[in-house]
């Protein structure tokens, strides 16, 4: 079962960085944290390539989750990573399917996690682009 969708762009982590929150914003979500993962870690002695988590969402599809259940509490917001890959960036979205159908849904929350998954994976393309 896919966890993840991940594309490499021929970018800088700055230059992609730069476009996550206006892909994201065209695509009907909001950035609602920004997480510097290699900060922390490099502040605890490890070195660490650029790490960056941006947790998204979108109010409409996590209101119908959390309608149906608060178990969903901990699987949103959803995330998009970025990672400096030697020259290169990575960029993924994590992919809720695994979480949700563990918590056994309905036929209308898949849906809805199906919809959320084809914007995540439209947001990763668009950042590499």
């Amino acid at each position: 079962m896919e966890v993840e969708y991940r594309k490499t762009a021929n970018k800088t982590f700055s230059e992609i960085c730069s476009k996550v929150k206006s892909v994201v914003e065209k695509n009907g979500f909001a950035v609602v944290a920004e997480i510097d993962s290699s900060g922390i870690m490099r502040s605890k002695g490890f070195k660490y390539p650029d790490f960056r988590i941006y947790d998204v969402c979108n109010a409409s599809y996590a209101h119908k989750l959390l309608t149906a259940s608060k178990q969903f509490e901990t699987i949103i917001p959803c995330h998009i990573i970025v990672r400096d890959a030697g020259g290169k960036t990575e960029v993924a979205a994590g992919i809720p399917t695994p979480a949700v159908m563990a918590l056994k849904p309905g036929p209308d929350i898949e849906s809805a996690v199906n919809e959320v998954i084809k914007i995540l994976k439209t947001i990763v393309d668009s950042i590499v682009l």
